[in-house]
């Protein structure tokens, strides 16, 4: 069976970042787990026409999930990105739409509203 997409989802806490996956992947999508933005960089950097969507946590160690937003915007502008985080301002927010992110979930996401965000947003 073909996969629905292919997600990279970017997020340091392990068990957020397995429960996004399994929700996905029990859609149909092919997923792949970063946990740093350095290790998503890197990725991205290596197959850049690999992924449709990329959901990001804000509150990364190292490379934030604000500053690799950033730098996907400028080298992938294709790849749609889906920020996380489970406190953020409004400006913050505001700023994230700013640079490209194309939605935001709250924390905790559920599983339904993971998968109906990616469906949302997936390249046609």
């Amino acid at each position: 069976m073909e996969p629905a997409g292919r997600i990279l989802v970017v997020e340091d806490n392990l068990l957020v970042a397995r429960s996004f996956a399994s929700a996905l992947q029990d859609q149909q999508f092919d997923v792949v787990l970063a946990e740093s933005g350095e290790q998503a960089w890197e990725i991205v950097t290596t197959d850049p026409m690999g992924f449709d969507v990329a959901i990001c946590d804000v509150n990364l160690t190292g490379l934030s999930g604000e500053e690799l937003l950033e730098k996907l915007r400028g080298f992938a502008p294709y790849l749609r990105v889906v920020m996380t985080s489970g406190y953020v301002t409004d400006a913050v927010r505001e700023k994230l739409n700013k640079l490209g992110a194309v939605a935001f979930l709250s924390k905790p996401v559920f599983p339904g509203e993971l998968v109906a965000t990616v469906r949302r947003v997936m390249p046609t």
